[in-house]
């Protein structure tokens, strides 16, 4: 969520600590509050309930690993 201070400070978090990787990873970030849909989509698909902030790791299309709220900061890609 864009109005969340904890979705900013993973945000944030991510910016920093996981940009160096990224010509290895590539990095999508969706906005909830504008594209509902599209979160509800994700949820679906991955069978992952929505969370936020929340962190999904896919290898080979499948959700291998995920975090939401402070746990996205001890979450190791």
């Amino acid at each position: 969520s864009t109005r969340c201070g904890v979705s900013g400070m993973a945000l944030k978090h991510v910016e920093q600590n996981l940009i160096s990787k990224q010509n290895e990873i590539v990095f999508y970030f969706v906005d909830v509050l504008k594209y509902r849909d599209i979160s509800n989509l994700i949820s679906s698909k991955f069978k992952i309930i929505h969370q936020s902030p929340q962190l999904i790791v896919l290898e080979n299309g499948e959700p291998v690993k995920h975090a939401s709220h402070y746990n996205i900061l001890n979450l190791e890609i």
